[in-house]
């Protein structure tokens, strides 16, 4: 579970970090890292108004949207078959993926704080990798 004060602090390291950088280094640092910046109420109203995983696919998690996708569409088949103890089981399995996708809708904002760190780290990263090698 992503801790907030944790994610908050590295946020507030990257940033100190990446006031180290050349004014030309800092420059390139944000012109990439506003292109890939995530808002957290976007996450938060895709994990709202379509709660089967799609939310996922907007920090690229690709792997997880599938997931979420084919668990959500194997529930909903279980429930159309007509069986009982078939349609309890997929009922379940609706019913807790709805319930992962209730975490993702209230902790928005520290899922996506995170994701934009991790982001950061990468471009900070690369940006120093590119015009100075030897730091």
């Amino acid at each position: 579970m992503l801790n907030k004060e944790q994610v908050e602090s590295e946020e507030e390291k990257i940033r100190s970090d990446s006031l180290q950088l050349t004014d030309e280094e800092r420059r390139t640092f944000h012109a990439q890292f506003n292109t890939k910046l995530k808002d957290p109420d976007t996450y938060a109203a895709l994990a709202w108004s379509l709660p089967v995983g799609l939310h996922h696919s907007y920090l690229g998690e690709w792997g997880r949207t599938l997931l979420d996708i084919a668990f959500f569409c194997l529930g909903l088949f279980f429930c159309l078959t007509g069986e009982l103890s078939l349609t309890v089981f997929g009922a379940l399995l609706i019913l807790c993926i709805s319930l992962a996708e209730l975490y993702s809708l209230f902790r928005a904002q520290v899922i996506v704080q995170n994701h934009n760190n991790r982001i950061m780290r990468r471009i900070l990263a690369n940006t120093c990798s590119q015009t100075s090698p030897f730091r």
